[in-house]
């Protein structure tokens, strides 16, 4: 009985070499091919670096000595015509950032006219539409009626830089 397990033994070791072999014979085959199929797609990179690049580049420059007269005879036109839309779009664009600063100031001035004069010691001034609080030298220009600032604690021509529906007295503090 030994005997024919022996036999099944050495069967599957035969078909165990054979298919190394046959393993080894198709890994051979292939790294042959893969050595081939480089070798064929270097000489073909090198027919294509030799033959086909020098017409692409005389294309290339054929285009462009082409082009060169089209470009230098467009170039002033658009150069002209990006000047005549900057002179055009500049004097809209600037108005509208003077525009737009003079809203930013118009919008600040309640808030400004409310935390200068208090920064600045004027408390009668707080809130005033007539603030100004300017300093031109060494002086401060607290508002056109009272150059220094009001000599009381109220101001008689305190306007309010918060718009009103009704006039009101001023809430001087």
């Amino acid at each position: 009985m030994e005997d024919w397990s022996k036999q099944l033994f050495q069967a599957f070791e035969a078909v165990a070499n054979e298919t190394e072999q046959w393993a080894k014979s198709v890994a051979q085959q292939l790294e042959e091919n893969a050595n081939a199929m480089a070798d064929w797609s270097e000489a073909l990179a090198e027919q294509l670096e030799t033959h086909v690049a020098p017409e692409v580049d005389h294309w290339v420059e054929s285009i462009h000595r082409w082009l060169e007269p089209l470009e230098a005879a467009i170039a002033p036109e658009i150069e002209r015509t990006a000047d005549q839309i900057n002179a055009a779009i500049n004097p809209v664009i600037e108005q509208w950032l003077t525009d737009v600063d003079q809203w930013v100031n118009q919008a600040s001035t309640p808030v400004t006219q409310t935390i200068e004069p208090l920064v600045n010691q004027h408390s009668a001034c707080i809130g005033c539409r007539h603030y100004h609080g300017q300093i031109y030298g060494d002086t401060m220009l607290v508002c056109a009626m009272y150059p220094y600032g009001p000599d009381s604690d109220r101001c008689t021509d305190w306007e309010s830089t918060w718009e009103q529906s009704e006039p009101s007295e001023p809430d001087n503090f």
